[in-house]
């Protein structure tokens, strides 16, 4: 099972990174029913790569917003594969999840992990939003230098609120 997951995960990350399509100031997905608004100004698209499927950065802030998907289709909960995906995420030698809260993100159920990775002696605050839509574990993350948190957070907000999900 767990192979043939990998498997599926590859081929639908695949399909899923060559379904993006700019539209005004949104990214869209209808593999994955997603519409991503861009974060603003100064932000540019990356090369996305595994299983992320949307690399967005900003050197100006030190920050990136990757969107990424595993195949689960019906074989895992939200719940299960949040719990899954934080043990993780936890076993990680460089990276400790402070708390996963439930909330809901374009209007489906989710749940918000809220995590430090330390690079180079530093903690580096993390957030990832997982929800799950036309059975991918969709994983919203967030990553930005500590120092340009605050300056950040209008970048997370505008992608946040306008994202939409689409089953």
């Amino acid at each position: 099972m767990r192979i043939a997951s990998a498997i599926l995960t590859q081929h639908h990350a695949k399909k899923c990174r060559a379904a993006w399509k700019k539209t005004g100031r949104s990214f869209v997905n209808d593999v994955l029913g997603l519409e991503v608004p861009s974060p603003g100004a100064g932000w540019q698209e990356g090369t996305a790569a595994a299983n992320n499927v949307l690399a967005l950065s900003s050197s100006a802030l030190d920050a990136a917003f990757n969107v990424a998907v595993e195949h689960v289709g019906d074989a895992w909960t939200l719940k299960e594969y949040v719990d899954t995906y934080s043990k993780n995420l936890d076993a990680r030698e460089n990276t400790k999840v402070d708390r996963t809260t439930k909330t809901t993100v374009g209007g489906m159920p989710a749940y918000r992990i809220n995590y430090k990775v330390t690079m180079q002696g530093t903690p580096i605050p993390g957030l990832c939003y997982v929800t799950v839509n036309r059975g991918a574990a969709i994983m919203l993350v967030w990553a930005i230098a500590p120092a340009n948190a605050t300056k950040g957070q209008a970048s997370l907000m505008r992608i946040m609120r306008g994202l939409k999900i689409k089953k």
